[in-house]
């Protein structure tokens, strides 16, 4: 049987994994670091990579350790119904992430284009210069954070405590990761994407279904 403890101590595991993976790219850490390493900051995204990589080993094996001594909770039936809706469920994500790449950086994302220029954009992150509002982005504001929450509920069979606790944490991380990319963007975009705010629902696709619902005769 796992102690209480163990438990607190993952959530901990978690918590400190996501606070150090946001600390690392927010724009004061991510400035800061630009005036500190001066010509060496074109490095820096790919060691905040490594570093989000490595670091998230500890959280992630432990959770699989812990998985060891409990019990399930719940698990997806073994239905075939339920089956095709689990796979269903895992191709929309993959999906998410890869329509939604069509509208990031990836050579920046993964630090390429900073070995090239130079520079580490902090303000824009992995966004490129200008925002598009076409293909899923015309949907939902952020496909891969919608990606990730699905594959983290649907990717696991079963479903022990801790699977539950780093479920939970993952998808409130992400929520808070949605807020604090918006507020980048709105900086960097202003008016234009307060107005795609406006026009495009952040994860659910609220306003696409009710323009479908309520067209106009």
């Amino acid at each position: 049987m796992i102690a209480i403890e163990h438990y607190l101590l993952l959530v901990t595991l978690w918590v400190c994994w996501c606070g150090l993976h946001s600390l690392l790219i927010s724009v004061a850490v991510s400035q800061y670091l630009e005036k500190v390493l001066a010509e060496h900051v074109r490095y820096y995204r790919i060691i905040y990579n490594l570093i989000s990589a490595v670091t998230l080993i500890v959280p992630v094996s432990f959770s699989l350790v812990m998985q060891r001594s409990e019990t399930v909770l719940m698990a997806w039936p073994d239905h075939s119904g339920i089956g095709i809706v689990r796979f269903c469920l895992i191709l929309t994500a993959l999906y998410m992430f890869w329509s939604g790449a069509n509208h990031y950086d990836m050579k920046y994302f993964l630090g390429i284009s900073q070995l090239r220029t130079g520079r580490n954009s902090p303000l824009l992150n992995d966004r490129t210069s200008s925002f598009s509002a076409s293909g899923v982005s015309s949907i939902i504001r952020h496909p891969w954070y919608l990606g990730g929450i699905i594959l983290v509920w649907s990717v696991p069979e079963n479903f022990y405590p801790s699977t539950m606790i780093t479920g939970s944490v993952i998808s409130a991380y992400f929520l808070i990761g949605i807020s604090l990319e918006e507020r980048k963007l709105v900086r960097c975009f202003g008016e234009s994407y307060r107005a795609y705010q406006r026009d495009v629902s952040m994860l659910i696709p609220f306003y696409c279904l009710c323009r479908l619902i309520i067209k106009p005769h």
